[in-house]
């Protein structure tokens, strides 16, 4: 482990669409993965499951024998990133073994009922504006990813037909 490693995060994927959020950053809202900064003593993949824990279930102090269960558990095959930063890559069908086991080791605050599912994960997750991530999205896996200018239009009429309900 390089001490000048910062962070690392995971990444769910099934090669053509990834798990990401819906983040502020700096007065922004934006996409982003799902991962961050390295406690100290954290080894790279330690950091990268408890991140992972905090922004799906929005849950603090993550114990350190947990993570290790899922370290364990989920075996990474493949791993990427930078000189800084290191993500581990899994498979959908990891995220759903990582929900079936987080069910009796987590009380998350934004599900009513604990998700098992990819389609709970995203569409029964309430909605927090104090989470990391209050929104939790599936985007496509492509590079140079814009949005078209119509498509933005049409959100824009979207949310002022919202704000007049």
């Amino acid at each position: 482990m390089s001490e000048k490693k910062i962070g690392a995060g995971c990444i769910f994927t099934d090669g053509k669409l990834i798990l990401a959020g819906l983040q502020y950053k700096q007065g922004q809202l934006m996409i982003s993965g799902i991962g961050g900064k390295r406690n100290e003593g954290e080894t790279d993949h330690e950091t990268a499951m408890r991140e992972t824990i905090e922004e799906l279930f929005n849950v603090d102090n993550v114990s350190k024998d947990f993570i290790n269960l899922l370290i364990v558990e989920l075996p990474v095959t493949k791993i990427c990133g930078t000189y800084t930063y290191t993500i581990y890559v899994y498979s959908f069908d990891d995220l759903q073994k990582l929900l079936s086991i987080a069910q009796t080791k987590i009380k998350s605050t934004i599900y009513e009922t604990h998700p098992l599912s990819i389609s709970d994960l995203l569409f029964k997750r309430e909605y927090n504006s104090q989470a990391e991530l209050p929104i939790l999205c599936l985007v496509p896996v492509s590079q140079n990813l814009s949005f078209d200018s119509y498509f933005v239009e049409d959100i824009d009429r979207l949310l002022k037909m919202i704000n007049q309900i």
